[in-house]
Order: structure tokens, then C-alpha cells, then sequence
């Protein structure tokens, strides 16, 4: 599975890089009362820094920036989801694109499990010839070309 489940609309917000709740409908399809109430239900699973409640000067903010100055004035926009935060929330929803995109971030943590252990840490890394270096290299790719 080659696709792409991390929205390309995460935007700077406290100085993190976040997706909100609204992007997350459109990555999940499901609905912002859906996501709510998954966050509220499960607000202690998630750590402070990875989850966001939106305050008014910050929604204010966003609906001065694009799309989000094209929304409905009553969209009710809560929360905002660092990448950790959004593999949580990914976790706790039901519905299958979310549970496609725990299975793929499995498996990317798989693969960098599996690379760490063909390299063996960066202090190995370095005393490696260039020969061994470069056929390492060549199964990252492999590895890679699983996920």
C-alpha cells in the first residue's frame, strides 16, 4: 500500500505542525461530530503536546486563511492533531480508510525496525566499507518498496 494517508494540509499552528479536525474528515471520512466525540471519549489516551483544543483567537486565525475562510461560519472546529495525535485518532475511529492508515503506519515502523537492525546504529554504519554501505542501501530500498 503505496498511498498517502498523512494529509498534505497540515499547517503551522503554536509552533507545531498540526492537521485539524476538519482536514481529518476529509482524510477519514468521517464527520467532525464523529471526531469529536472520538476525542472526547479518549481526550486522556492522547498526550497534551499531541492534541490541540482550538481556542477562539486561534480559530479566528484559521478562518482567515485558505479554506478555511471558505467554511460555514457555525463549522465547529475543536481540535487540531500533531502527526502522533493523528495516528492515535487514526487507531480509535472505525471506519476503513483509518484502519488502512494504522496498518500502513505499522508497517513503515516495521520497516524502520528492520533498518535500524540491518545497520546496526550509526556507530557501525561508520566503520563500514563503502562496498557494505552501498549494499545496505540496496535492501533499504527493498525494504521500503514493502510498505
Amino acid at each position: 500500500m503505496k498511498e498517502n494517508y498523512i494529509p498534505k494540509s497540515a499547517i503551522p499552528l503554536r509552533d507545531k505542525l498540526v492537521t485539524l479536525d476538519y482536514d481529518v474528515t476529509r482524510l477519514t471520512h468521517s464527520t467532525l461530530s464523529e471526531i469529536h466525540e472520538t476525542v472526547e471519549k479518549n481526550r486522556f489516551r492522547f498526550m497534551h503536546r499531541d492534541l490541540i483544543q482550538l481556542t477562539e483567537e486561534d480559530i479566528s486565525e484559521l478562518r482567515e486563511r485558505e479554506p478555511y475562510n471558505e467554511l460555514p461560519k457555525d463549522t465547529p472546529l475543536r481540535w487540531a492533531f500533531t502527526l502522533k495525535g493523528l495516528c492515535l485518532l487514526s487507531t480509535l475511529l472505525k471506519d476503513e480508510i483509518s484502519r488502512k492508515m494504522t496498518d500502513y503506519l505499522i508497517n513503515c515502523f516495521i520497516n524502520v525496525l528492520q533498518l535500524r537492525n540491518e545497520f546496526g546504529g550509526l556507530s557501525q554504519c561508520a566503520s563500514m566499507s563503502e562496498n557494505t554501505r552501498a549494499e545496505k542501501l540496496e535492501s533499504c530500498s527493498e525494504i521500503f518498496g514493502k510498505v
